[in-house]
This record gives C-alpha cells, structure tokens and sequence, in this order.
C-alpha cells in the first residue's frame, strides 16, 4: 500500500509506492526533494501476513509470486508514483510517464544528504508482475540517473546571464564614434550653439543650460545619438529588459516558494523603495561630511560609520585619485551601499520562508538585482543618456550591467540561504550586521567595486574580466548546491 509523506517544502501530502520505501522522491509541485520513511516505518503490515489472507493457486497452495531483480523492477513505473492516490487499475503508458521518462527507464532517483555525492538508487522492488497489457519485460539495466539529469537542462538556462554580457565586450572591442567627436560635429552644423572663448585659445565654447542646448538641435540630439533628449523609448527598453529577465527566472528555477508574483514585486521594491533608500543613505552620507562630533553612544559610532561610507563615494569619483584609494571607495562606499539594498528583499523572504531552498532564494536574489539593474538604466538613460550616446550604450545598460547586478545578487542570495545565523530572527544585534557584511557581502562588494574602479580607469578588458569572474561565482555557487542535493 501507498506510504504516506508530507513534502518539507510545500507541505502538500503524497502517497507514495512501497518501493520507493527508503529513499528520496522529487515533489511535483515544488521541486523539492522528499525523504520516504522505511519499510519498517510506514504502516503497510508486514510481508508475513495471515496466510489466510494469501492469495491462492489453483492447486490450493499459496501462488508464489516470481523472483526480479532490481534492475528489472525499476522499469515498471506507476503513472502516479509521485502523486496522491492509488495506481491500483491504472493501465500504465507504454511509451512515457507524465515525466516524460521512457517506459523502459528507471524512475528518477532520490538524491542522498547534503554532502553526500552518491545519487543513484535502484528501487527494490520484489514483485514482477507482466506489464503492459501481460507481456512479460526483459530485465533491462540499471540507469544511473544522476541529480544533474532530473532537473533537466532548463536550469543550464542562467548561463543566459553570460550571454548579456557580450554588449559590454562589443562595447569594448568597436566603440564607435567619441562622445567629443560628434559633439563638435553638432557645433560645427549648429554654430549659434557655442561661441569662441579668447581665454581658451579661441575655441568654441557652449554657454547655455542643457535645456536650451537640445531645444536648438535638429530632432534634440546630437549627431549619432540613438534617442532624443526628451525621448521616453528608454522605459520601453526598461520594461522588455525586466520581462525578459524575470521570463528567464521562472523557467529556469521554477517553485511555488518564489513564484512570478513574488518575483516582479521584488524587483519593483528593489528598484523603487531600495533606490529611494540609497539615494537618502547617500544623502546622509555627505551630509555627515561638513562636521564631527564627540561621545562614547552608539548614535556617534554610526555617525563615524555613514562619514566613511560618503568619504569612500567622494573617493571613488574623484578622478585624481590613484587605483588603490578608488578601490576601497567603490567598494566600501558603491558597492557596500548598493549590495545592501539588493540583500534586503532576500533576507526578508529567507526569514519569512528559513526552509525554501535554494532554487527560491536565488530567484529572489537574482530578481533583486534585475529590479536594481533597470531601476539604475532608467536614472542613467534619463540623465546622461538621452540625446547624446549610441545605441550600444542602451544594450550595454539594459542587458550587461542588469545581468551583473543580478550574478551579484544572486550569488549573495545563495551564500545567505546557506547560512542563515546573521538575518537577524532573533531580533537587531550590532554583532550580527558585522557578520552579514564579512559573511554575505564581502565578494560581491570586492567584485563590484573591482569592476567600477577598473572602468574609471579605462582598463576595459580587466573589467569584462571582472564581469565573466562574477558569473564564475554564481555557477560554482550553483553548481555546488546541486552537488550536495
């Protein structure tokens, strides 16, 4: 008889084969992986029963039922081994199950303990019973289904990330016209626009506000630039980057934990009220800059802890300073501040959902940076784009820098999933935000601020570098929960 499971993930109830007693089976509607108690543990009685109870042969004595092997027991697969009720009547498919696994293949084996590698199983089952309308099966070979193979290849499709990458490495490669370059040739075709400085060696300068520079320009733009000044195409762009990031986020990783729901509005909260909060602690920030103040409380540790983060943002965009000194302010001031904000929506799901997995917490995280990503495109776009840079610059923006924002994210989401002793369940200990940061931000922060600084720098190829480095983490991060399922 059927044993009776409760999934850990979705606590939706299965009835499960007695085969499978033992072992570990995959729950359909959330993926998660299911441990089915022992023979001895279920409540099915007994082989030894009431031979009164035992089926009988024509000759009177007790049918003896005929001897299988594992191998060939392991072929015959109900149509509902992994759902409630019983086969009991069904006529099995004689191609394929509702899996879509051939009807002379093993059923998807369960996977051992986290840190075991052995994910083979072979279902003992003694019965060998025809199949198939009563024809009698061939003993067939055992199959080594491995983890990797049951979740299919559509969670190979995150490698999708790596492939927006490849505007920023075009980018590199054939730049296109200069920014300056084309600016002059506007100045030469539109000379009402600047007039002739004697303090500067007679060179054409631009004396009006930006406003009044586009309103004077043929379609408000500069020569070569893609959209016009007062353009809104780039929310356009916005909005198909988002869809088609969260679109590859729901089927690659696929649970009810993080559904497509959860998913838009961590991405939207990210991109709204995560900016938002940036954008004050960076106020905040260099407000702290013109002052100092005295005393021993906690209130003047945390102000001396907000002066360092906005002397590290003055740090990294001052352009006079040398590589060592912009480092350490893109990442202890941009890449502290902005990693922090994609890691909120993570810990508030990890704390409402401790036991999700890690196929939904890297969907939170990686739909965390896809929110910030485009949230940050859309500021750019609006105002330093529009009206001056090429197309490439949007693809570059909308398709590379979301992609990074979200391997960032993502891999920060894994490493929190992993350990969650500092997302503070038991309430704020001063303790604990130390340890979040060592623990959960510090390779993303390095990453993030190695990949700004070498930009500032103009060393372009060493920041793809970065950016490839960073999808490296994630698929090792990947690659290792998978192992250890």
């Amino acid at each position: 008889m059927p044993i009776r499971v409760r999934c850990s993930g979705c606590d939706k109830p299965l009835n499960v084969p007695d085969k499978f007693a033992g072992g570990r089976i995959r729950c359909p509607a959330c993926d998660a992986l299911v441990k089915v108690p022992a023979a001895a543990d279920s409540t099915e009685k007994p082989s030894g029963a009431d031979p009164a109870t035992a089926k009988k042969s024509p000759e009177g004595s007790p049918a003896k039922r005929p001897s299988k092997s594992p191998a060939a027991s392991s072929t015959d697969v109900p149509d509902d081994w992994l759902f409630g009720g019983s086969s009991a009547g069904k006529e099995p498919d004689s191609t394929s199950d509702e899996y879509g696994l051939p009807a002379d293949a093993a059923p998807p084996p369960p996977r051992t303990a986290r840190k075991s590698k052995d994910s083979t199983f072979v279902p003992n089952r003694e019965s060998s019973e025809p199949a198939h309308g009563g024809e009698r099966r061939q003993p067939a070979a055992a199959v080594n289904l491995s983890a990797e193979s049951t979740t299919g290849r559509r969670e190979y499709l995150y490698w999708v990330l790596l492939a927006a990458l490849a505007p920023l490495a075009i980018s590199i490669v054939w730049p296109g016209r200069p920014r300056n370059e084309r600016i002059e040739k506007t100045i030469e075709q539109v000379p009402e626009l600047a007039v002739k400085d004697p303090a500067n060696n007679g060179a054409a300068q631009i004396r009006m506000t930006k406003d009044e520079l586009f309103a004077k320009l043929p379609d408000h733009r500069i020569i070569g630039a893609h959209l016009a000044y007062d353009s809104w195409m780039h929310w356009g762009y916005a909005g198909l980057s988002a869809t088609l990031f969260l679109a590859l986020l729901t089927v690659t990783f696929p649970n009810e934990a993080a559904g497509p729901r959860r998913l838009i509005w961590t991405g939207i909260i990210t991109g709204t009220i995560g900016i938002f909060l940036l954008l004050g602690f960076q106020w905040l920030a260099d407000f702290t800059q013109g002052f100092n103040i005295r005393g021993r409380s906690i209130i003047v540790v945390l102000f001396y802890i907000v002066k360092f983060i906005g002397y590290s943002y003055r740090a990294a965009l001052d352009p006079e300073n040398g590589f060592p000194l912009s480092f350490m302010g893109f990442t202890c001031g941009v890449g502290l501040c902005e990693e922090l904000c994609k890691a909120m929506p993570i810990v508030f799901f990890l704390r409402a959902n401790p036991h999700c997995g890690w196929r939904a917490a890297c969907c939170v995280g990686l739909a965390s940076g896809i929110g910030f990503g485009v949230s940050e495109g859309i500021t750019y776009s609006a105002d330093s784009y529009n009206g001056i840079e090429e197309g490439m610059m949007y693809l570059v923006r909308f398709a590379s820098c979301v992609a990074l924002h979200a391997m960032w994210a993502g891999s920060v989401a894994l490493v929190i999933n992993r350990n969650q002793d500092y997302v503070g369940g038991d309430g704020f200990d001063w303790g604990d935000a130390g340890n979040f940061i060592l623990h959960y931000l510090v390779i993303a922060m390095v990453l993030h601020g190695l990949y700004d600084t070498l930009l500032k720098k103009d060393m372009e190829i060493a920041a793809l570098s970065v950016a490839v480095a960073s999808f490296a983490w994630l698929a090792w991060l990947v690659s290792r929960e998978r192992r250890e399922e």
